[in-house]
């Protein structure tokens, strides 16, 4: 069975060809040579499956939660040792990618701190991209699977987003 199963996937996943489409012309079909086909069944499996072991390479220095394709790292920061195991695990997460031929778009990569505080220490956290060093962005606010969260877990941005939508299809209801 198991053997049947690898020949299976191999055969879904190998020898296909790609076909692009603008406007009314077609290109020449080229080879796929990576990737899973978006869209398919299988793809979703087999994408996780693909990165079940990242969180493995990133668990000595700061946790990480994955959904669909987003990691997410986070560790409690309060002095430069938590930093620093913070920034290791953004390193272990590159190093990864790039092991695995996953290209990270760096400029998605931001940070937010969340906190009560008004005095939150900001640390800056980098990535090597072609030999240079990026410092990654740092938001006040970002959207998390739908919802708008801010630096003091607050979420009025969220909420005056909601209530707008909510008047505008009032107004078009009247």
């Amino acid at each position: 069975m198991g053997e049947d199963l690898i020949r299976w996937t191999k055969g879904f996943l190998v020898n296909r060809r790609h076909q692009v489409r603008v406007n009314s012309e077609y290109s020449s079909f080229m080879p796929v040579t990576s990737g899973i086909p978006q869209g398919s069944v299988l793809g979703p499996l087999l994408f996780v499956i693909y990165i079940n072991d990242l969180p493995m390479y990133i668990e000595k220095f700061a946790d990480c939660s994955l959904f669909a394709d987003d990691a997410k790292l986070s560790r409690h920061v309060s002095n430069q040792a938590d930093n620093t195991d913070l920034q290791k695990g953004f390193c272990a997460l590159k190093e990864w990618s790039d092991y695995w031929l996953l290209k990270l778009n760096i400029k998605k990569c931001n940070i937010i701190s969340l906190s009560y505080s008004n005095t939150i220490t900001k640390y800056i956290y980098s990535a090597t991209v072609d030999n240079t060093i990026i410092e990654l962005e740092r938001c006040n606010k970002v959207r998390d699977l739908g919802a708008i969260v801010d630096s003091k877990l607050s979420f009025t941005d969220h909420i005056t987003v909601k209530v707008n939508k909510a008047y505008s299809i009032l107004g078009i209801i009247k």
